[in-house]
């Protein structure tokens, strides 16, 4: 087994999990760790609201719970991503994460049994329980817990600084207690005695080890191995998707015409981010055909050129279920809270929040190209490539940042696509009255929910594409093409439908649009057969 030294801490060499279990694994950690957050978040938020649940040391207690439950939660997912992503991190850093989770982890057991013994009280000394399970007693109990831990806990780090040079706390490590507690007596502490390093070693060592390789192989088969359609095969994909985009483009820029025509649309919410989302799946699927296109034309373009394309393209693709939520939660608020609606709805706050999203969808891509300024020479963006985002922003700590990224951020708008049709329906069973709008809100909202399943094939389909491809080298073109129908225009289809189809109001004024067209063309038809 090979060792490394860092400072006086000898630690073995890692090996890791291949790239797609080490996606797989983080996206289900991090997942779970949200939902679970959220109903911890749901739990301490009740408590808070309700001043009655302050006033019970049973509630106090539980509450502590779940919000020490909620602390080791979020710091022991962060390592396990850290230890795939970064792999090594600071040593200071690392103690504070590890003393925090040690310490909220040995609370757990010591909260339990102090809700134990309150019960134990209120059952069997029921005429005592209001004088001994008094509000402060239990904050003075939430305190001797916290203490206790501190003195098993707080040892280690006090030894760690009396036996290791200072040095050794700017030095990077792999973040595991038993790498950076070190000493014999801390491992007797803990009653580590016997403690298979060895096999730790060889467990974590399956993390991501052939991630490099699968990496480069996928890198290589995209540079290198770009097959060419027959003329009339790349004459006939290229047709079909020009066809297409052009159908929707024109129905995009019928519903932004009777959006600008008609000043109430203005004063709504929820019409200004629909337009929002349809001006930016317009602008989206403009881009993805046009590299589409280019990518037969040119085959390979300049890296600065490709470079605005694939940015814009990206961050309007981001863009499209942040919206989605945003339209949701609207939603819930016009069903569920009618009375405060326009207070809480405004234009002004609209306009703020598709801002923020425009923000937050740029953040990625802008990331991407800062990492890749700093580490790609500068002649890189003088060179000719094919226009791909994995071979444009190539370095592999990009492709972990936004898997994270990705899995957070659509956990959290399915949790809020989830919530507000939740809510919506529990909404629609309890008021009698304005059944109908309550059900159309609901059929809406799951509507986006297919919507946002949609959008996320553009995470997850590239991911797949190329074990595909290499699994069926023949249907590599047909793969590509399947791919860029399904994840780039089916979803496009579905914002007509949704609004301009479903919604009576939009409906209306877009017929109406249709047939001033229809009649501006026929006394044209007419004076032209006259001269003839």
């Amino acid at each position: 087994m090979n060792v490394s030294l860092v400072g006086n801490i000898t630690q073995p060499t890692i090996l890791r999990d291949s790239f797609s279990t080490a996606v797989a694994k983080n996206v289900i950690v991090v997942s779970l760790c949200i939902s679970i957050n959220y109903i911890n978040g749901t739990l301490i938020h009740t408590f808070i609201k309700h001043a009655i649940f302050n006033g019970n040391p049973r509630y106090i207690l539980f509450i502590h719970m779940v919000f020490n439950d909620m602390i080791q939660l979020i710091i022991t997912v962060l390592l396990h991503v850290l230890r795939y992503i970064v792999f090594t991190i600071n040593v200071s850093f690392c103690c504070v994460l590890l003393m925090t989770a040690t310490f909220t982890t040995l609370n757990t057991p010591l909260n339990l049994a102090a809700m134990a013994i309150e019960r134990y009280i209120a059952i069997c000394n029921p005429l005592r329980h209001a004088q001994i399970c008094t509000v402060s007693k239990t904050y003075i109990l939430i305190g001797l817990i916290w203490s206790l831990n501190a003195i098993q806990a707080l040892p280690d780090l006090f030894v760690l600084l009396a036996t290791q040079p200072q040095t050794f706390f700017y030095s990077n490590i792999f973040c595991f207690r038993d790498y950076v507690f070190n000493n014999p007596y801390m491992i007797e502490n803990r009653n580590c005695e016997g403690f298979e390093q060895e096999k730790i070693s060889e467990e974590v060592e399956n993390m991501n080890s052939s991630a490099v390789s699968e990496y480069g192989n996928s890198t290589l088969l995209l540079l290198n191995v770009i097959p060419r359609d027959s003329f009339s095969a790349a004459l006939a994909k290229n047709i079909v998707a020009m066809l297409v985009w052009l159908a929707l483009s024109g129905l995009n820029y019928s519903m932004v015409s009777t959006f600008r025509k008609h000043s109430f649309f203005y004063e709504d919410p929820r019409y200004i981010m629909f337009i929002c989302m349809v001006i930016n799946d317009a602008v989206q699927l403009t881009l993805v055909t046009a590299l589409y296109v280019v990518s037969y034309a040119f085959s390979k373009i300049l890296a600065s050129a490709c470079c605005p394309l694939i940015m814009t393209a990206v961050m309007t693709t981001r863009s499209t279920p942040l919206i989605l939520a945003g339209m949701a939660l609207e939603r819930y608020i016009s069903i569920c809270f009618p009375l405060h609606y326009s207070h809480i709805c405004t234009v002004t706050r609209t306009v703020w929040i598709i801002g923020g999203i425009f923000l937050l969808s740029f953040t990625p891509p802008l990331t991407d190209l800062l990492i890749t300024v700093a580490k790609e020479p500068p002649l890189f963006f003088h060179t000719s490539i094919f226009c791909d985002q994995s071979l444009l922003f190539r370095d592999r700590s990009i492709y972990y940042k936004n898997c994270v990224f990705d899995s957070v951020y659509f956990s959290f708008v399915f949790l809020s696509l989830l919530y507000t049709y939740c809510k919506i329906m529990l909404t629609a069973r309890a008021v009698s009255t304005d059944q109908v709008l309550a059900k159309k809100a609901r059929n809406t909202v799951l509507l986006h929910g297919v919507q946002l399943l949609l959008c996320m094939l553009a995470f997850v389909v590239p991911s797949m594409q190329a074990p595909l491809i290499q699994l069926f080298p023949m249907y590599g073109l047909e793969i590509r093409y399947v791919n860029f129908l399904l994840v780039y225009i089916i979803p496009r289809f579905l914002s007509p439908m949704i609004y301009g189809f479903r919604d009576e109001k939009f409906r209306k004024y877009w017929v109406k649009f249709f047939i001033s067209k229809a009649q501006r063309v026929k006394p044209v038809s007419h004076f032209a057969q006259k001269l003839g």
